[in-house]
C-alpha cells in the first residue's frame, strides 16, 4: 500500500475504518476486532480506531510536507 499525498484515512464508524488510495483507484475498508481478544502489546500501543487513523494521516502528511 503506498500512501501518496491524496491518500486519506477516515473513521466510517464506531468498529470500521477506511483507507482511501485515490492514485490508485482502491478503497480499503478494514474492521476492529473485539478489543477484549486484543490487549495492548506495549504501553504505547493502540488498537483504538481512532489512534489508528490518526497515525495514518500523520505518515501521509509527513511524508508529504
Amino acid at each position: 500500500m503506498v500512501l501518496t499525498k491524496r491518500s486519506k484515512a477516515r473513521k466510517v464508524s464506531k468498529t470500521e475504518f477506511e483507507i482511501v488510495l485515490p492514485d490508485v483507484g482502491k478503497l480499503y475498508k478494514l474492521i476492529q476486532v473485539d478489543l477484549k481478544k486484543c490487549p495492548p502489546k506495549t504501553p504505547t500501543y493502540s488498537c483504538e480506531i481512532d489512534d489508528w487513523v490518526d497515525a495514518i494521516n500523520f505518515v501521509i502528511a509527513y511524508q508529504n510536507r
